[in-house]
């Protein structure tokens, strides 16, 4: 019986080792998503997030053009950078939030990655990070996880507008080409009926 009791004690401190260093690199991975960027803004470097997202720059900036429009803020465009002033982001917190995003494009293939940085700032003049707004900060790598699923869906939306464009289109050059193809056919009788009065 005691060698059994000494087993479950190896076998309990081994479970608190495992759980501890399960914590250790769950903490060390966080703190380097978190640390992984920095954007500079008004000459001075703040804390960021980064993201690679799906994408030419073009579609990502159509995207969060109109993704911000639908929060009631504009994206617009200062020093380089993509800027939505006084957006409420209930994903990061209840205060409103000024956005600041730089869009790299990696590669010259339409179809390729671009990297999206971010860096948020509350209504104070302390933008989020390590050492103020740490709960903000903390959630805006999982909040610009989402920016890939926003421009697919870009994408796919512009794509089907397009085609339903292109089908009424089409559709409005086959009406076109019956009323034409009916307006013949009705010359073509009068004609037919005149041929006939000459015989």
């Amino acid at each position: 019986m005691a060698w059994f009791l000494e087993v479950s004690e190896q076998i309990l401190i081994m479970k608190q080792i495992f759980g501890v260093v399960i914590a250790l690199l769950v903490f060390s991975t966080t703190n380097t998503a978190l640390a992984q960027a920095r954007l500079l803004i008004d000459n001075s470097e703040k804390p960021a997030a980064t993201v690679q997202v799906q994408g030419n720059k073009d579609d990502i900036k159509n995207a969060l053009d109109v993704y911000f429009e639908k929060m009631g803020s504009n994206l617009k465009k200062s020093g380089g950078l993509y800027v939505a002033e006084n957006v409420s982001i209930p994903q990061l917190s209840t205060e409103k939030l000024d956005v600041y995003i730089k869009v790299s494009q990696l590669g010259r293939d339409k179809n390729n990655l671009s990297d999206v940085v971010m860096a948020v700032k509350p209504s104070s003049d302390v933008f989020a990070g390590d050492s103020s707004h740490r709960e903000i900060f903390v959630l805006l790598p999982a909040y610009l996880q989402s920016f890939d699923a926003i421009v697919k869906d870009f994408v796919k939306q512009r794509t089907i507008d397009g085609l339903n464009k292109q089908s009424a289109k089409a559709t409005k050059k086959q009406e076109k080409l019956k009323r034409r193809a009916a307006k013949k056919g009705e010359q073509a009788r009068k004609l037919d009926k005149e041929a006939q009065k000459v015989d």
